[in-house]
């Protein structure tokens, strides 16, 4: 199957708070589309798949800033809908019983608790400062830069990685 990529004279509007629909150069319309970040970690505005209602690939954004800024806003948006991630930024405490630890987090959507399974598989430290953490029902949470963490956050967090 060849994939289609999309240029920059494609189209879209939004449809829902999730999907939108792509308007092609020679005018036609598909409809209901879902973006999905290929690579959601490494590339998040390039790479975009396109999903039909049955979850089929109709096309591939190459790079989310070749759109028209209009377009390109109802891609971000669109994809700001599907993936909520919320940014830890305090870690209260991280209760260690055997194999599974219960996180209780303050994030920039209110407090919250979670359970971790693996935490060397679950917890991804980067390079530039950021932390992806995976809980047990495969919810992602971020630490956007462990340097802005408090004192006791990064003691929590430091037993942990």
């Amino acid at each position: 199957m060849a994939r289609n990529y999309i240029d920059n004279d494609t189209e879209f509007v939004a449809r829902g708070s999730v999907s939108v629909d792509m308007i092609l150069s020679d005018g036609s319309r598909v409809e209901n589309l879902e973006p999905r970040r290929l690579f959601p970690v490494n590339y998040s505005e390039k790479y975009i798949s396109l999903l039909d209602a049955d979850g089929k690939e109709q096309a591939i954004i190459r790079d989310i800033a070749a759109l028209s800024e209009q377009s390109a806003a109802v891609i971000r948006n669109s994809l700001s809908e599907y993936y909520i991630i919320p940014k830890i930024t305090k870690v209260i405490q991280v209760y260690e019983k055997g194999s599974i630890n219960r996180w209780t987090v303050m994030t920039d959507r209110g407090k919250c608790s979670f359970l971790i399974k693996t935490r060397y598989s679950d917890i991804k430290p980067f390079p530039d400062g950021r932390v992806l953490i995976r809980d047990s029902n495969d919810n992602r949470y971020e630490i956007p830069d462990v340097s802005k963490l408090d004192k006791h956050s990064m003691r929590e967090l430091n037993s942990q990685i």
